[in-house]
């Protein structure tokens, strides 16, 4: 009785990821079937497997598969390994591990920052950071949003706030 009261508490996030992966999917596949002619008006004309078979004899794309499966074994392993390291690295006892730690994640973290500007306004922030709301208050992100309106790079730019 559990596992099926699971089940069907479970069926409609497994119908609305099957939605979000199967259309596309499904979508392409279909549109895979017609020969269009991009920037026209004309109507895409059914070539059947028309279009696999043409894909299948022309000798670029192999060599593009070809390359692009070479490039992914090698990215792919060195990234492996060189994350490997690092991760080692970082878990050895070493004065300052905390410190090394947050300049290694700074990457992923500071591009967090710099692409969501709306996330910056000083209330959020001194929400978030409830044990210094008025250091975060008063400082108001200066290094991080300059300007009301959006962030330097914005600026820099000439881009708009979104």
């Amino acid at each position: 009785m559990k596992q099926r009261t699971a089940r069907l508490m479970l069926l409609p996030a497994l119908i609305l990821l099957a939605a979000v992966f199967a259309f596309p999917i499904g979508r392409a596949a279909w549109l895979s079937l017609f020969r269009d002619n991009l920037g026209t008006q004309l109507q895409p004309v059914w070539t059947g497997l028309g279009n696999y078979k043409r894909l299948a004899l022309d000798g670029r794309f192999w060599q593009t598969l070809l390359n692009t499966t070479v490039f992914t074994v090698i990215a792919v392993s060195l990234e492996l390994v060189l994350g490997m390291g690092v991760a080692l690295v970082l878990n050895q006892p070493l004065k300052g591990r905390g410190l090394i730690r947050a300049i290694a994640t700074m990457p992923f973290w500071a591009l967090t920052l710099s692409c969501c500007p709306r996330l910056w306004p000083t209330k959020l922030i001194a929400s978030c950071l409830a044990f210094a709301p008025n250091i975060s208050s008063s400082i108001r992100w200066v290094w991080v949003q300059p300007y009301p309106d959006g962030s330097a790079s914005a600026k820099i730019w000439g881009c708009r706030s979104w």
